[in-house]
């Protein structure tokens, strides 16, 4: 019950001063009447039907009319994205959510998408990063979060105003800066690469 009520109270934070709202609980990606079509995955000799969930969308239209969209999954433990594990054909699954938005997320969200990244929260007790006491004598509890973000700050603020690594893991000074952080045409790149992964694994 405790670990539910941290969860909840994260979330409830995170929604008051995130520009990323959440859309969408459970996604399907695949096929059926509500579902997101999985994104192409087939070559001459080999073809992928990718099905899955995805556990929540968020959505955000910035002031140019531009939608973006990140993928969240929560995770019973802690969790770690490295971006060398993708490129061992490791940890892709959220990557292939997010790309399948990318390519198919139009005819859900009535414009093209520009994907923002994948979040990875803990939700179990030992995911929970205890921090010093705030001005009134309060512990303050962190969830452990990882991901993958658009190396863009109007982008990056619009999860996280003041970029101090409380709700992604990104801060705007410091260790954090530039860690796990991704350019559009290099995120592009990567999604050729793991879509080869994917059909190398396959075939």
């Amino acid at each position: 019950v405790r670990n539910a009520v941290r969860v909840a109270a994260r979330f409830r934070k995170e929604c008051e001063v995130s520009e990323f709202q959440p859309c969408d609980f459970e996604l399907v990606i695949g096929k059926g009447e509500d579902a997101v079509l999985p994104m192409h995955l087939e070559s001459e000799n080999v073809s992928v039907d990718l099905r899955g969930k995805i556990d929540r969308v968020d959505i955000y239209l910035d002031s140019d009319g531009k939608l973006y969209v990140r993928v969240v999954d929560y995770k019973t433990g802690s969790k770690t994205f490295d971006i060398q594990n993708v490129k061992l054909g490791l940890d892709i699954q959220m990557l292939l959510y997010l790309f399948s938005l990318w390519e198919n997320g139009e005819i859900r969200y009535g414009k093209p998408v520009v994907p923002a990244g994948v979040l990875y929260v803990g939700v179990k007790p030992e995911a929970v990063e205890r921090s010093t006491e705030d001005k009134d004598g309060d512990v303050q509890e962190k969830m452990q979060a990882s991901g993958l973000f658009l190396d863009n700050e109007q982008i990056l603020r619009a999860m996280d105003p003041a970029l101090e690594g409380e709700f992604i893991p990104v801060k705007a000074k410091g260790n954090g800066k530039g860690k796990n952080l991704i350019g559009l045409e290099a995120l592009s790149d990567l999604k050729r690469e793991v879509t080869q992964t994917v059909l190398r694994y396959a075939s």
